[in-house]
């Protein structure tokens, strides 16, 4: 199981859990995954606590139901929810090789304030982000590259950030030429 869908669950667990305040709930979750403004996550929580049913005043009536701390769903399975925060997992050349570009936008469309497009290169067959993703316009994205030790590369567009990829791909390809005419060379 990947680090991503564990970090899921496992905040998941934390603010399902009946054990705790609102406050210790966030602490524990600031210590999984990087949270902005405690305050206003925790001003949120109050506003609308996990497990109850909002009211027509919190959220349109179309969209009133159960709410969970944290949604777990397909991209086609999502049609119809929104959310103030949505994270789309996989968003590479090898995971949304076979999904439409409506049912991308379906998932695209789904978030109320912010909206994360994630993909993992060089797992899974995965060499570069997906042209639905390239084709975000750059004034409402900013592209990240995070590596294993932490470190953080920040690209000023999303084309920049494909284009560095495909240089990686195109060294790694090469690499891989080389070796091969090495070994058939012997």
């Amino acid at each position: 199981m990947n680090g991503c869908a564990q970090k899921c669950r496992a905040v998941k667990e934390i603010l399902e859990s009946d054990d705790s305040s609102p406050r210790e709930k966030i602490e524990a979750v600031s210590r999984i995954v990087s949270v902005g403004d405690v305050d206003t996550l925790l001003a949120d929580f109050e506003r609308f606590p996990i497990g109850r049913q909002t009211s027509d005043e919190d959220r349109a009536p179309f969209e009133r139901r159960l709410t969970s701390a944290v949604q777990l769903t397909t991209i086609v399975g999502s049609k119809g929810l929104s959310a103030d925060h949505v994270i789309v997992l996989g968003c590479d050349n090898a995971n949304l090789r076979h999904t439409t570009r409506n049912a991308f936008f379906v998932a695209f469309t789904r978030a109320r304030e912010s909206l994360s497009l994630l993909a993992c290169t060089g797992g899974g067959g995965a060499k570069l982000l997906h042209e639905f993703v390239t084709g975000v316009p750059d004034d409402h994205a900013r592209g990240f590259m995070w590596k294993a030790g932490g470190v953080e590369d920040v690209y000023p567009s999303i084309g920049d950030l494909q284009n560095h990829l495909g240089k990686i791909q195109y060294a790694k390809e090469l690499s891989a030429k080389r070796a091969r005419a090495r070994r058939a060379g012997r």
